[in-house]
């Protein structure tokens, strides 16, 4: 049988294991969001000379 403190440490390391994948997806969606800003200064910047010409 099961008593109340297995229960009790399954939803904790189940809390833990949530908590755990939560910071690793806003990380990289963090990531995501640098690279795709960084991608588009750097073309922005190559095309802006171009349109003043």
């Amino acid at each position: 049988m099961f008593a109340i403190n297995d229960f009790q440490k399954l939803g904790k390391d189940q809390v833990e294991a949530m908590n755990r994948a939560a910071a690793a997806y806003g990380r990289n969606m963090q990531q995501i969001a640098t690279e795709t800003a960084d991608f588009s200064r750097s073309r922005w910047s190559r095309a802006r000379p171009r349109w003043r010409s």
